[in-house]
């Protein structure tokens, strides 16, 4: 029984928008979905289900970094049957080609984190995104005119390992985020197809970067992605 999900079996689509802020959920759920109820409230990981054009969909926030996502993805993996997890994200660019306002499809996902090899006996265990979501999603991008680059990415354990990412990006990495390689390893796991949408904000150093409503664009098109996925 999950420790971390108070929600009822059922009460949780099979399709599940990620988020990292559970207030992102929140304004996911009260801007885009028809009757939305609250499916979780422990520890404020604010969770909601609704209609979204007549299907049923899921938003739940994980936190930030690979432990706490990897808590709730494993739950919801483990509980509530889910067959599909977009996660969404804003992220850095790690290559020059890719600037900011851009949208990045994690095709795979390097990480800094431990995790995995715990897991694997300090073997390496590469996650991968499930293709035909990618496909959809790149198609979809292009046929709305939104700059969209899909490739491998990197996904950190803290701001401290973002000069091995820069080593990555030299070597073809397009961004760095926190939670992909967890997300697409428990979506391994259980079956689910998976997909990590990322909003390029701002380059790895900080020095070319949207202001804030660029910013705010930039993620309303991410959701809107994302419930076109769903």
């Amino acid at each position: 029984m999950s420790m971390s999900l108070e929600a009822k079996k059922g009460e949780i689509s099979p399709v599940v928008i990620l988020t990292q802020d559970p207030m992102d959920a929140k304004y996911i759920a009260d801007t885009r979905l028809e009757g939305a109820v609250c499916h979780n409230r422990v520890r404020n990981m604010l969770g909601f289900t609704g209609l979204y054009q007549g299907k049923r969909i899921s938003v739940q926030g994980v936190g930030i970094g690979p432990v706490s996502a990897g808590i709730y993805t494993q739950e919801l993996g483990e509980d509530y049957e889910p067959s599909c997890f977009l996660k969404i994200e804003t992220a850095q660019s790690l290559r020059p080609e890719v600037k900011p306002g851009e949208i990045v499809l994690a095709l795979s996902a390097h990480t800094t984190s431990r995790m995995n090899r715990l897991r694997f006996g300090d073997r390496i265990f590469p996650p991968a995104a499930n293709y035909a979501l990618l496909d959809r999603a790149f198609e979809l991008c292009k046929s709305n005119g939104w700059p969209v680059k899909a490739g491998p990415v990197v996904s950190v354990e803290s701001a401290y390992d973002l000069g091995t990412a820069k080593k990555l990006g030299e070597r073809g990495a397009l961004a760095v985020d926190m939670e992909t390689s967890v997300v697409y390893t428990s979506a391994a796991r259980f079956g689910v197809q998976a997909l990590s949408v990322l909003g390029i904000v701002s380059d790895a150093d900080g020095e070319s970067a949207l202001d804030e409503a660029a910013r705010k664009d930039l993620y309303e098109r991410l959701i809107d992605l994302a419930l076109a996925l769903a």
